[in-house]
């Protein structure tokens, strides 16, 4: 069955509702890092199902962004559901396209950490390994599982090693969670293929290349058309 075809049928589509929505209650209901001073809580990804088409594009970044001030337990503001965050903007504008119509052409963005990491002393994020890996197992996997993507795009190391860990034993030989944030994998899982990309974070000097990437992923995957320029 194509995906296409996979998707029209109502009583599948109906259930990938259900199982969408319970994976999306699982990680509201998380409660694995409680112990971790920061990983805030109360700022969860909840993402709305993909329906609109068969998943084409997958981007993984690294988490929702820290908001302060959050005194109970919120739906994080993220590219999913905020017109003015930041990697929202740079897909609209590496893409020359608005997150609407991506999203009509089958693109999907998903965090490798479903909740807040309160930034370092450098502003940074970078959750622990440990953080990352009971993320994929527990939640990314699954969420991969349902939309069966046909390319995926890794921003940054933290998304990489997630990609990595959700593909467990169809992990695509070469993939690495340690070294340099490049290259491109094809894997086989359950009859269908999934190509990976794998490049740096937008943030500083990676921003360029990560746009780079994108262009390449989005037109491997027919989101967008050729273009002459990939860069910003």
């Amino acid at each position: 069955m194509g995906k296409a075809s996979f998707y029209a049928n109502e009583t599948i589509l109906n259930r990938i509702l259900v199982d969408w929505n319970k994976i999306q209650t699982n990680i509201w209901e998380c409660e694995e890092c409680r112990a971790d001073p920061r990983i805030e809580l109360r700022l969860r990804q909840w993402t709305d199902p993909p329906i609109t088409k068969p998943v084409r594009l997958l981007v993984v970044a690294v988490a929702p962004p820290f908001e302060p001030g959050v005194i109970e337990k919120t739906k994080a503001k993220s590219a999913t559901n905020d017109p003015r965050d930041n990697l929202r903007l740079f897909v609209e504008e590496a893409l020359h396209t608005s997150w609407a119509e991506l999203l009509s052409r089958g693109l999907l963005l998903l965090h490798s950490v479903k909740c807040a990491i309160i930034p370092d002393s450098m502003g940074f994020q970078n959750p622990q390994r440990r953080v990352v890996d009971l993320c994929a197992t527990e939640h990314l996997a699954k969420e991969i599982e349902i939309v069966r993507p046909a390319v995926v795009l890794a921003l940054g190391g933290a998304a990489r090693r997630a990609v990595a860990r959700s593909l467990g034993d169809y992990k695509p030989t070469g993939l690495r969670v340690t070294g340099p944030l490049a290259g491109t994998f094809l894997t086989e899982a359950a009859g269908r293929k999934m190509q990976i990309f794998v490049t740096r974070h937008i943030r500083g000097a990676g921003r360029v290349v990560a746009a780079k990437a994108l262009c390449q992923a989005a037109e491997l995957a027919g989101v967008t058309s050729p273009h002459p320029s990939s860069g910003m």
